[in-house]
């Protein structure tokens, strides 16, 4: 599962009386076991600790109340990941309902075409069913089975489903040898927002170096 990085909240809580935060102050979001994880290890009582053991229903309460309080509006909670046993995705899109947030991001790991057409599907009805507004977007990696936008777009059209878009990281379309004109061939529908993502020119030589410049 995800959380929003609730200590960044504080400091937005903090923030100068003009609302600007500082540089590094976005929100953060992160698996909930991290988010335990840094709850075990702090020695500061932290102020939502009761409502995460108290489940999910109450932590997304008290996770909305923060962002409502800080006027801090998150756009997607992340990611979904195939090949690695339970997804956890109708969990994530139960989540994002709840608070407010209109895209949940996907990505395939090392699944096949079928399966990830398969999985978006399976998403979209619970979507549909539990979380109407909340769209699943497909976010292509070289480093994943889904490497490029042209695959992403072909997917997501065999899918055929309003709640299935596919996410654009302008780092991924550049690593996956795409170009910005190649997103005036994607119907618009299908491209809701894209993520920015900046790197030195040239071109990292494995799949080790693709993969840790997209993680770092």
């Amino acid at each position: 599962e995800v959380a929003a990085d609730l200590d960044r909240l504080d400091q937005a809580e903090h923030a100068d009386q003009g609302g600007v935060l500082g540089e590094g102050d976005e929100v953060v979001e992160q698996r909930r076991h991290d988010l335990a994880d840094r709850l075990r290890h702090d020695d500061e009582p932290h102020r939502l600790a009761v409502a995460h053991a108290e489940g999910p229903g109450s932590f997304h309460l008290a996770a909305g109340d923060r962002l409502d309080a800080t006027g801090v509006v998150a756009l997607d909670i992340e990611p979904i990941i195939l090949g690695r046993g339970s997804d956890g995705g109708e969990r994530l899109l139960d989540a994002a309902a709840a608070l407010g947030v209109p895209f949940v991001l996907m990505a395939s790991g090392g699944a096949d075409d079928d399966r990830v057409i398969a999985r978006l599907a399976e998403l979209a009805d619970h979507a549909e069913a539990n979380a109407p507004g909340v769209r699943i977007v497909l976010e292509f990696l070289p480093i994943f089975s889904v490497s490029s936008l042209g695959q992403a777009v072909a997917i997501a059209e065999r899918v055929g489903r309003p709640e299935v878009a596919v996410l654009v990281d302008t780092l991924h379309l550049a690593r996956s040898g795409g170009s910005p004109a190649d997103l005036a061939t994607v119907d618009a529908r299908l491209l809701p927002y894209l993520q920015l993502a900046d790197a030195t020119a040239s071109t990292p030589a494995d799949l080790a170096g693709l993969r840790d410049e997209a993680l770092h």
